[in-house]
């Protein structure tokens, strides 16, 4: 086959429809008239956009320059596609931890034995942990009590001494009486001390997750706690252990994506609230709510509650408005929302509140880590959930959830009523956690339920507004005229019939369901049925074969050595599984030929004598023969070696079939998926998984068999071969370019569904671009695959394994990872059992199917997967091909039962709607989600993770509710709430205000959520009180402390902000931020100054004016001035001074002026203040980049009320607080470089994360020097102080530059670009030059460079004039050269560092190495000693002619050009002929030189002549 070189597509062909099989097939046989191969019915040459096995040299040579020399639209991506997969070599799956404690069956209700949540919950599950073997198989976790720090993590003390008080009580009435005040609750005297072992245990069990000391975990707690609140006890629950590791896990390991999955029947609102505004939490609640009506009948468990401030969209609530839910309801969740959220979200950590009231038989289910709330009142059986959840499908969801995370997940014991079905549940998700086989479902999988749908749909239309993965329900207007033909539509509603009245006091006695002995009987003899007969079998040793035979290498062309169907393809393949040690782990199969018999399964007769003939041909006959077929080469060994393929593919089917191993991967080639009946195709002579498939329907009694096909070419053969049989499922994923790309058939197209009795048996999802990457396939994965194999439950799955869509494949042009291809692997073997098998079909790149294959062994051995890029969103044109296969196929798989309209108006006058949100057209959504905002990408955002959806624009108000048009509103709410009296607590503790408020009194507006969420708390500083703000300060944030605004949404979150503003690290986004600086070029450098005051007013100081207008003549003199901007002076208003200073402080500059004005205009002191603010408002609006200001009197050691000597006002706070408050930065990084010890600037900032500060001191307190490495912050300000304080003793005066470079370099600059300041303060004065002899003046310029390029550029200098002239000019002038961006001179001596200053930072680092990760790297021998330049003189001048040498005399000579560049197209001429996706190509520098076009750097530089090297070098 060929192909135009240009690669032009052809027009779409219309479909012509089916004629003649072979023409189908599109081969002739030899001999056959008609249109020659590779012609269409036209006779003319059809353009084909797939394989080019035939590809000479000079077309790769002209193919690389021509691709050079074309523009390119999009970044191409700066990283190593396989990176991950090499990182994940030796990463092998780790063991299952498990917490429990048998001293917690304790906890039990003493005035009603019949009380649900009781001690057998516990004992009745490890008991049938231990009957299946599992908890010896476990890795224990020791329990322990939580800390009373960590219980106040998430809980207020008067909570905590609440239940305190309660410990050791013996009066079982006033435990009663005291239990009657919550809802749900009984106290019994062990209580307390079992509520803090269960969730220190969970605790435990998370940090051990996250330390890798164990895979993933399961704790078998009691009392549960996902429905405990801060201030109160409700629905058994006390202490909210899911809640509580994951703030630890926010707070102490830096997570910044935890995954909280509550599967438990009753809805977690106590972590819901806790997590509500905070966006590195994303929680995720099934629950049962019946329009309000079940407990805990709280508005804010509807689907509409998706979060507020910034972690808004980040609450999913999934209300199910019935009860008898199936597995195909839950599976629905996971699968159309769950799972695509997951993705995109990318988690650190899973953790599930396992409830398993849900399942069978549960009598309340009525008509970043991964972390799951447990809860199993879902179940089959459980009298509270009164759902239909067979116990097997736990494992499944588990399974599900186990391949997010890096396999890091916590699954935490929550409810769950049915004692024979809650411990079938639990002892099989622990089974899954342990990485067995996923149970086979008994039940088979039907359409979801009509409820269901509404209320997936329901969530849908609100969260889309925040996530791109919902891209496949469309929109429509409400507007519209229908003419009675509404089609497939939905509108969302709101409905809430809940009693909100909240009693003063609840029943402690028969207040929970029962089940009548009928029903029991019932619900017993189902569980039977459903129960696991034996313990699940285990593969420990035997979970993967492998098969492959070096004989199959025999098969190569005889005319191209370089053809792409090779046999270092399968070689390569093998040394990797070697190298990541996946042999030594497997049993490797012998291999075998197949025989005739087998190979008539599929192939006729003629074909299979044909094949066998070649063997006996000469060169010239086979090369002959193969022109006959399309894209064949024949060998004399081809027909071995595919004999040896089909073959040992069956031996892998014998043993997985005959459960000695759980899956198995065949090595084999030539590969086989083309291959016809009747005739060989597209490399393949025989259809190794067609005759697979068939083998084990035929020998192993296989009914149902999954074919999935993610080759990127369509597997026609296979699909031809069963295409009218229903006992093989055959889905395939592949490149189709509107029938243009190899194979070129129509049949490869959306439409063809299979034939007679296996119509609906062949699903086609065609792609019709190049680029799809990883959102694609996993898209097409959830969203079809998954949701039509659990209900067809296949009883083997096949894979026909290529790899040609892999990232740098030659021919598939696709973006795959290959840690998608295991994530893949990992979705498929929750199917059949486990029984599971690949076989390699295409793949021409070598590098990518090694890592490839490798991640798919390493999934099917149950090792952790790396994680996939965050932010996964299919394109445009993959939303197409998936809708359109959907739409196909839904009238054969019920399953596929959401595609449907959504509005675009907000029809619930919440500001939702709006349609989906927009995705690139072009590139793979693997990409291009990368360069886009999403929820993920920065989980600190103020604003919500996408634009909100605009409201409707026909919206009236009326009695306070939204109408939409005159309609009534859709929400309808019953009864009111009362309020809580604590008066009437007839119980001897104090009330609490704390405790005075119920849950179930908390339907609330969001505005109302936000303000019970936020915690605002006070910093006392200098005797003045300031408010900070909540626990978490919110990033971007303008808004001040307790501005609700108009949304009525609170600024701020109550996670605690450690990092809070770090990005996260995305490389599309740092790419996309590099894009984004083309055309922008160096802002000016502003200049103010106030020299020109009130000469009445600087009577009263002891300074001298003229010090700034000498600094003036000088840097004009040195032709700076003439580059600034020069700034107006202005004096501080009064609420800029009372920002940091008292009413006291600014009455006294007032007052103190001579000039009879008031406020004095010309006061220094005020003007210094108002200078500095005003250069900060300018650099930050982007007027200026940067600046200095020249003040002549300041004092950065004032604060509050005090008044010093010559009553100065504390400047650098004052800007410093400025830029928090009224510009609403939140990352401002100071260094105090004056030398003079700024402690009150550092106690205004002490607590607040928001700014760090850098703090250059001398001192002459030795005491002072020694503590102050101790000061570095406190709360949630810890670590945000350094303070390097030195002794200016006599003996240890002269500090020296390399003290100070080595304070620059080894702490100041690793922890500013960590911290990642949006401003850059810089305080400098004389003091450091004028006490240190041996230091010059150009160590500011120096210093100034070296923080340049922090925070954009954005840069504000406040030099302090003092009274040494000279010295300061220097100082100024080059602290402005530097600004101007001018070369300056080097430093004339670098001296050796100091021992004390050695010692000094070497404290610092250890000291805050806990705090800054870019401080863990230092060893205590980080400080480095600089060596003394090259014939530079040691000699220390200590007087006033070395003052005089270190004079600043400008900048060196400043060159022509700025920047010199050299290319020449002729490099291009070096590449690879073996492979022409070697890292080292020549777009390398191409790509470079055109984004140097692109941005402008061309034409800005001087372009050297290039020249070639003299022999001589």
């Amino acid at each position: 086959m060929t192909e135009d070189k240009e690669n032009v597509l052809q027009p779409q062909r219309k479909n012509s429809g089916k004629g003649a099989r072979a023409r189908r097939r599109g081969s002739v046989p030899a001999g056959a008239g008609g249109a020659k191969e590779g012609e269409g019915e036209t006779g003319k040459p059809r353009r084909l956009a797939g394989i080019r096995p035939r590809i000479s040299i000079e077309e790769l040579r002209n193919a690389y320059k021509r691709q050079a020399s074309t523009p390119q639209e999009e970044i191409l991506p700066m990283f190593d596609p396989m990176a991950k997969a090499q990182e994940s070599k030796g990463v092998t799956r780790g063991r299952t931890g498990l917490v429990y404690d048998e001293r917690m069956a304790e906890h039990r209700c003493l005035w009603d034995a019949n009380y649900p949540e009781c001690p057998e919950r516990l004992t009745h599950t490890l008991e049938r942990c231990r009957q299946l073997r599992l908890i010896e198989r476990c890795e224990p976790i020791l329990p322990r009590s939580a800390t009373e720090d960590e219980i106040l993590k998430s809980h207020s003390r008067s909570h905590l001494y609440l239940l305190w008080s309660t410990k050791d009580e013996k009066n079982e009435e006033k435990l009663e009486n005291i239990s009657s005040h919550f809802d749900s609750i009984y106290i019994h005297p062990e209580t307390y001390e079992l509520a803090l072992l269960a969730a220190g245990s969970t605790i435990d069990l998370v940090d051990a997750i996250m330390a890798g000391k164990i895979q993933n975990g399961m704790a078998l707690i009691r009392p549960p706690g996902h429905h405990a609140m801060k201030t109160e006890f409700c629905g058994y629950c006390f202490f909210n252990n899911v809640a509580l590791a994951a703030q630890v896990a926010l707070e102490k390991l830096k997570l910044s994506r935890i995954l909280i999955v509550d599967w438990d029947v009753h809805h977690g609102q106590g972590t819901q609230q806790m997590f509500y505004e905070d966006p590195r939490v994303l929680y995720f609640s099934i629950h049962r709510y019946e329009n309000g009506t079940f407990w805990p009948e709280l508005r804010e468990s509807d689907y509409d509650n998706v979060g507020a401030g910034q972690g808004r969209g980040f609450n999913f609530n999934v209300p199910l408005n019935k009860t008898q839910m199936r597995n195909e309801d839950y599976l629905a969740v996971f699968h159309q929302v769950l799972l695509p959220v997951a993705y995109e979200f990318s988690p650190e950590l899973v953790i599930v509140s396992a409830g398993y009231d849900a399942a069978v038989g549960c009598p309340e289910f009525d008509p970043e880590l991964v972390l799951v709330s447990s809860g199993y009142d879902a179940a089959v059986g459980d009298e509270k959930g009164e759902m239909e959840i067979t116990p097997a499908f736990y494992a499944h969801l588990t399974s599900s959830l186990m391949a997010l995370a890096n396999g890091r997940v916590a699954v935490i014991f929550e409810g769950g009523y049915c004692l024979e079905s809650l411990a079938e549940g639990a002892a099989l998700t622990l089974s899954a956690l342990l990485g067995d086989p996923c149970p086979k479902l008994l039940d088979p999988i039907f359409k979801p339920s009509l409820s269901m749908c509404e209320s997936l749909l329901n969530l849908i239309y609100v969260q889309r507004p925040y996530w791109k993965c919902f891209q496949y329900q469309g929109s429509f207007s409400v507007h519209e005229k229908t003419n009675g033909d509404t089609g497939e539509r939905h509108i969302p509603t709101l409905s809430y019939l809940g009693n909100a009245t909240k009693p003063l006091k609840y029943e402690t006695r028969n207040c929970y369901p029962v089940q009548s002995q009928e029903v029991k009987e019932k619900i017993k003899l189902q569980l039977v049925r459903l129960k696991q007969d034996k313990p699940p079998q285990m593969f420990e040793n035997n979970r993967l074969c492998l098969v492959y035979d070096e004989a199959m290498s025999n098969h190569h062309s005889l005319s191209e050595k370089e053809h792409p169907e090779r046999p270092e393809r399968t070689e390569r393949i093998w040394k990797s599984l070697k190298q990541f040690g996946i042999i030594e782990r497997a049993t490797v199969l012998q291999s075998r030929h197949a025989t005739q018999q087998e190979l008539e399964l599929i192939h006729t007769h003629e074909h299979v004598n044909l094949m066998a003939s070649t063997s006996a041909l000469s060169e010239n006959e086979l090369l002959s023969m193969q022109d006959n077929y399309k894209s064949i080469y024949l060998h004399p060994k081809s027909n071995e070696a595919a004999l040896l393929a089909a073959g040992s593919l069956l031996q892998v089917i014998d043993d997985v079939c005959s459960n000695k191993s759980l899956s198995g991967i065949g090595v084999i080639r030539p590969p086989g998926h083309h291959a016809e009946q009747d005739h060989p195709h597209g490399f393949c002579l025989y259809n190794n998984v067609a005759i697979a498939a068939k083998y084990a329907i035929t020998h192993h009694g296989c009914e149902r068999v999954l074919i999935l096909d993610w080759d990127v070419h369509h597997g026609n053969g296979v699909q031809h071969a069963f295409e009218a049989d229903p006992k093989v499922l055959y889905i395939s994923i592949h490149r189709y370019d509107h029938g243009l790309f190899f194979p070129s058939s129509e049949d490869a197209n959306y439409d063809q569904v299979g034939s007679g009795d296996g119509e609906g048996y062949t699903v086609n999802i065609p792609w019709n671009k190049s680029g799809m990457g990883d959102a694609e396939y996993m898209s097409a994965m959830l969203q079809v695959v998954m949701p039509i194999a659990y209900q067809y439950d296949p009883q083997l799955v096949l894979v026909s394994a290529g790899f040609d869509a892999a990232r740098g494949d030659p021919l598939g042009g696709c973006r795959v990872t290959p840690e998608c291809y295991g994530h893949m692997t990992r979705l498929l073997s929750s199917l059949a059992g486990g029984r599971m098998v690949l076989a390699l079909e295409g793949g021409y790149n070598l590098s990518s199917i090694s890592y490839c294959m490798t991640m798919c062994a390493k999934a099917l051995l149950g090792d952790p997967l790396p994680s996939l890029e965050p932010g996964l969103v299919p394109n445009k044109n993959a939303v197409q091909s998936i809708s359109d296969t959907i739409r196909t196929h839904k009238k054969y798989w019920t399953a596929l039962s959401f595609q449907v309209d959504l509005p675009v108006e907000d029809v619930l006058c919440q500001g939702f709607g709006g349609g989906a949100q927009p995705v690139e057209s072009g590139a793979s959504g693997s990409e291009v989600s990368s360069c886009n905002v999403s929820p993920v990408s920065t989980p600190s955002t103020a604003s919500p993770p996408y634009v909100s959806a605009p409201s409707s624009p026909d919206k009236t108000w009326k009695n306070g509710n939204c109408m939409e048009n005159g309609a009534s509103p859709q929400l309808e709410c019953s009864s009111e709430r009362t309020k809580f009296d604590s008066n009437k607590m007839d119980i001897e503790v104090t009330p609490i205000p704390e405790l005075q408020r119920s849950v179930r009194s908390r339907v609330k507006s969001e505005k109302a959520a936000s303000a019970s969420v936020a915690e605002q708390r006070d910093v006392k500083v200098g005797g003045m009180q300031k408010e900070f703000g909540s626990e978490g300060s919110s990033r971007m944030s303008r808004r001040k402390v307790g501005d609700q605004g108009g949304s009525g949404e609170s600024a701020n979150h109550t996670s605690t902000p450690i990092r809070p503003s770090r990005p996260v690290k995305n490389v599309g986004l740092m790419l996309r931020a590099a894009a984004s600086c083309a055309g922008i070029v160096k802002g000016v450098t502003a200049i103010v100054s106030n020299e020109n005051t009130c000469d009445a007013c600087y009577k009263a100081t002891t300074l001298d004016s003229g010090s700034i207008n000498g600094i003036l003549k000088h840097c004009k003199e040195l032709k700076l001035l003439h580059s600034c901007t020069r700034l107006e002076a202005r004096p501080a208003s009064e609420e800029e001074i009372l920002s940091v200073h008292t009413k006291e402080t600014l009455e006294g500059h007032v007052q103190r002026g001579t000039c009879s004005k008031s406020p004095c205009s010309g006061d220094p002191a005020l003007t210094a203040a108002g200078s500095f603010v005003e250069l900060i408002s300018e650099v930050v609006q982007g007027n200026v980049l940067n600046g200095i200001a020249l003040v002549q009197v300041s004092d950065h050691t004032s604060s509050g009320n005090q008044i010093i000597s010559n009553n100065y006002i504390n400047n650098l706070a004052i800007g410093t607080q400025y830029s928090l408050d009224n510009i609403g930065l939140q990352r401002v990084l100071i260094v105090n470089w004056n030398a003079q010890n700024g402690y009150n600037t550092q106690n205004l900032f002490y607590n607040d994360p928001r700014v760090l500060m850098f703090s250059v001191n001398l001192t002459d307190d030795q005491s002072a020097t020694k503590g102050s490495v101790d000061r570095r912050g406190e709360n949630k300000g810890l670590g945000y102080t350094f303070d390097l304080s030195l002794n200016r003793d006599s003996q240890s005066k002269n500090f020296t530059q390399g003290d100070y470079l080595a304070m620059l370099h080894q702490v100041i600059l690793p922890v500013a670009y960590e911290f990642c300041p949006e401003l850059v303060l810089l305080a400098i004065g004389n003091e450091l030059v004028h006490q240190s002899p041996t230091v010059s003046p150009l160590i500011y310029s120096h210093i100034t460079q070296m923080l340049m390029p922090l925070a954009q550029g954005h840069l504000t200098v406040m030099l302090e004039v003092g009274n040494a002239k000279e010295i300061t000019k220097d100082i100024a002038a080059a602290t402005l050269s530097a600004l101007l961006d001018k070369a300056v001179e080097l430093l004339p001596v670098i001296y050796e560092n100091t021992s004390e200053v050695q010692d000094s930072v070497v404290n610092m680092i250890n000291v805050q190495a806990a705090t800054w990760k870019s401080l863990k790297q230092h060893a205590q021998t980080s400080c480095i000693n600089t060596k003394k330049q090259a014939n530079a003189s040691s000699t220390v001048l200590c007087d006033e002619q070395q003052i005089i040498a270190k004079a600043f005399d400008g900048c060196v000579t400043t060159p022509t050009h700025t920047l010199c560049l050299a290319y020449d197209e002729g490099m291009m001429e070096h590449f690879s002929y073996d492979d022409e996706t070697h890292p080292e190509r020549p777009e390398r520098i191409s790509c470079i030189f055109q984004r140097l076009q692109e941005f402008g750097i061309v034409g800005r530089c001087h372009q050297v002549k290039t020249r070639l090297a003299s022999a001589a070098i």
